[in-house]
């Protein structure tokens, strides 16, 4: 994945972040999300941070799937 493709990753996901704390819903890839999904995507986030961080610093990162949060796993039925 490229840098410019993780960041706007980043900025989807922050943006759901913010949207939910605000008790606000917000739709990723045909999924809504609402404040009880917080936690989903700030793992979503954190996994996205890593990879990131892995790309800057030049290195392969280890993890071949995309990061998803575990709602998605669920309501799409997809386990990776």
């Amino acid at each position: 994945m490229k840098i410019s493709e993780l960041r706007a990753d980043i900025a989807k996901w922050e943006a759901a972040a913010n949207a939910v704390s605000s008790n606000k819903s917000y739709m990723i890839d045909g999924v809504s999300y609402t404040r009880q999904d917080l936690a989903a995507i700030e793992t979503t986030l954190q996994g996205l941070y890593s990879r990131l961080a892995c790309v800057l610093r030049g290195g392969s990162c280890h993890r071949a799937s995309p990061v998803r949060p575990i709602d998605y796993i669920h309501t799409r039925g997809v386990i990776y």
